[in-house]
């Protein structure tokens, strides 16, 4: 969408911080998966879990200003990464795949 010269585009104020999160629990906890797959896997439970809150780029309002608060954040993740370490989707054979789409994550 351009308009006036201007590219605007909507963004989800959480997002960043979940990403954010993510990095700091995998660099603290080695026992979690840091595979492109279980990190994906991770955003998303995590931003489905967190209310939405999305606002409209270019915007007077820094992203620091906007989103969950980061405890909310945390919790988020550390849940999303307790799933995803029960039932990974990641490079699994056949069985263990069908075991895993049994999970609905």
């Amino acid at each position: 969408m351009e308009k006036e010269g201007l590219i605007s585009k909507v963004e989800n104020a959480n997002f960043e911080k979940v990403q954010y999160y993510i990095e700091k629990v995998l660099s603290e906890s080695p026992d979690y998966c840091s595979c492109h797959r279980c990190r994906l896997d991770v955003l998303a439970l995590a931003l489905n879990t967190l209310p939405p809150h999305y606002y409209v780029i270019p915007s007077h309002i820094t992203d620091r200003d906007m989103g969950s608060p980061w405890i909310l954040i945390e919790i988020a993740v550390r849940e999303a990464f307790k799933k995803v370490a029960l039932c990974p989707h990641h490079r699994l054979p056949l069985k263990e795949q069908q075991d895993a789409a049994a999970c609905n994550i």
